[in-house]
């Protein structure tokens, strides 16, 4: 897991792995949302797997880097 997720904002591009699969894949950050206890945090990202064009939902969890910034001027 990334160690500050507030840094990854919309438009980032992470890489995802999933606990029990070997494979992993790059993906854009369409939304970051928020906990119930603590709206300070992200629990959940909607990403844009850029292999497949699929949209799902993803747990913090599986994020293990930010490979890209969204240029913000």
């Amino acid at each position: 897991m990334v160690e500050d997720l507030h840094n990854i904002k919309r438009g980032d591009y992470v890489l995802v792995q999933r606990e029990a699969d070997k494979d992993w894949y790059i993906a854009e950050i369409i939304a970051c949302i928020e906990g119930p206890r603590i709206p300070e945090d992200w629990t959940f990202f909607q990403v844009h797997n850029i292999d497949t064009g699929f949209i799902e939902l993803i747990s913090t969890d599986y994020v293990k880097g930010i490979v890209k910034t969204r240029n913000t001027y």
